[in-house]
């Protein structure tokens, strides 16, 4: 099966947030209770995360329709707004309930009457007391309370024969534990995951999340095997690829912080060979994936105080450039597979061509074993329709990547940029959006500038307390500068 080829977000219209439920998600979260989310130092509400989450869901998947509840506005002394009587009525039409970090024993007693009144049939609940934490059920299993000790110890089939309240199929085993780790994870893109795939699992396809742990099959080992052959046996002899897929194996499902690491840990011309061949060439995982158009936000218009070019545009990333090895240092980014990564720096530079260009970050990896390595990738970034955006495309260990990306705020004197970019792995089947925050050294703007930063998120639809702060305090070593035969080609003066 080929792979599907390149939709870029500027090539269609971005569906309508108005659009027939198909699914819906009931959720209920304390607004007194703090999660480990932090903005700048300061914790955030677990209400306000999930109220941010319904939105998220929204973005993946319009049909999708999540509403989130005070926990406090549910207490029997609180309810002078009628919130039980809507929360009530909501669950009555909703197909799956969402319960986090719920505290009063009491409204969790009666939240737990209501939705098993309703017969919503798929709940997740976390960090909640054992009146609601005893409804949780995905499929036929409920995680609370444990299966008795010889159920335990009985093999997957004699369970599923046996059945029980708590026995469920293997898959619904499976899939319980994917989603506590999903939770777990303490990240907006795995909290929206979870959503997903509970409705993706039990109630009408999600086709962002629907690969989300799918395994090879017969078809997938033919297909090695036909038009891959020497690769399969190259891999199996090389003992850094064959470490590559046993750790890739390893990660749960969508960490993408794991699953990079792995591939940055075993980079080898016979990893890249073996994913080239049987991801990118032939596609044998059947894996499809596209740029997400939502959300879609305005690429900067202006730039001290003139309309954004396409040659002010390009300036604009190459930023600091000239006047340091490095276009810009990143202070902090959204997407937790690329932004885990310490002392991050952004080379924008011309190619030889009119309007080519291209873009090499450069970042340090923490290999398995614990050793410090730098890794550098080379996109080409090509000018799109609008001033301000761009389209990168990049060949990373045998998987190409494509990315839309928009310049959403510079400040006149670039001392702080804001980026944001979505994406697609489509023969890794991966759909992706990020956002970053950079300045010339890596540290965060001035206090009179974050409001101006804070709006520029709030365009891609992106809250602080998402991002996730990069550590810039060793970058020596860092492999930056031009290549030679590009020099050429950027001497001339830019915007600092």
């Amino acid at each position: 099966m080929a792979a599907q080829a390149v939709v870029w977000p500027d090539e269609v219209t971005a569906p309508s947030l108005d659009q027939p439920v198909r699914a819906s998600i009931v959720a209920v979260a304390p607004d007194g209770v703090m999660s480990p989310f932090e903005d700048r130092g300061t914790a955030v509400p677990w209400f306000e995360v999930w109220d941010h989450i319904a939105k998220r869901v929204k973005w993946a998947d319009p049909g999708v329709e999540m509403k989130v509840f005070r926990e406090e506005s549910l207490r029997e002394d609180k309810d002078s707004l009628g919130e039980r009587a809507r929360f009530n009525d909501l669950a009555a039409r909703s197909d799956v309930f969402v319960g986090s970090a719920i505290q009063d024993r009491a409204t969790a007693e009666w939240i737990a009457s209501v939705i098993e009144n309703a017969d919503i049939t798929t709940r997740f609940s976390a960090g909640c007391p054992p009146e609601l934490a005893r409804t949780s059920l995905v499929g036929k299993f409920r995680p609370d309370p444990p299966a008795p000790a010889f159920m335990r110890i009985l093999p997957d089939f004699l369970r599923d024969l046996i059945g029980g309240p708590n026995s469920g199929t293997k898959k619904d085993r499976v899939l319980w534990d994917t989603l506590k780790n999903f939770y777990e994870r303490n990240s907006s893109e795995d909290l929206t995951f979870l959503s997903l795939v509970l409705v993706d699992s039990y109630v009408t396809t999600v086709p962002r999340v629907t690969g989300i742990g799918k395994d090879s099959n017969p078809d997938t080992v033919d297909c090695m095997m036909e038009n891959c052959k020497q690769e399969v046996i190259d891999c199996a002899k090389d003992a850094d690829c064959r470490a590559c897929l046993s750790c890739l194996t390893a990660c749960p499902p969508n960490d993408q912080v794991c699953a990079y690491r792995c591939i940055t840990s075993y980079e080898t011309k016979t990893m890249e060979m073996f994913s080239l061949c049987v991801l990118q060439k032939n596609n044998c995982m059947c894996n499809s994936a596209e740029i997400p158009t939502l959300p879609d936000p305005p690429a900067q218009a202006t730039f001290r105080g003139k309309p954004l070019t396409h040659e002010t545009a390009q300036d604009l990333f190459m930023g600091w450039l000239g006047k340091e090895a490095y276009s810009w240092k990143v202070v902090c980014g959204q997407n937790p597979a690329y932004d885990f990564f310490p002392s991050q720096h952004q080379i924008f530079y011309r190619g030889r061509g009119e309007g080519q260009m291209w873009y090499d970050p450069v970042f340090k990896v923490v290999k398995i074993n614990g050793e410090e390595v730098w890794r550098r990738r080379h996109y080409r970034v090509k000018p799109a329709v609008t001033p301000g955006t761009f389209r990168f495309s990049v060949l990373d260990n045998g998987v190409v990547s494509n990315e839309y990306w928009r310049i959403i705020d510079v400040s006149d004197d670039l001392s702080w940029g804001v980026f944001y970019y979505a994406g697609a792995a489509t023969a890794a089947g991966q759909s992706y959006t990020g956002s970053l925050l950079v300045s010339r050294d890596g540290n965060w703007p001035e206090d009179n500038e974050m409001e101006r930063v804070e709006k520029a998120f709030d365009s891609c639809g992106i809250k602080l307390w998402e991002m996730f702060p990069v550590d810039n305090t060793n970058d020596e070593g860092a492999p930056l500068g031009l290549p030679d035969s590009f020099a050429a080609n950027n001497d001339r003066p830019t915007l600092v």
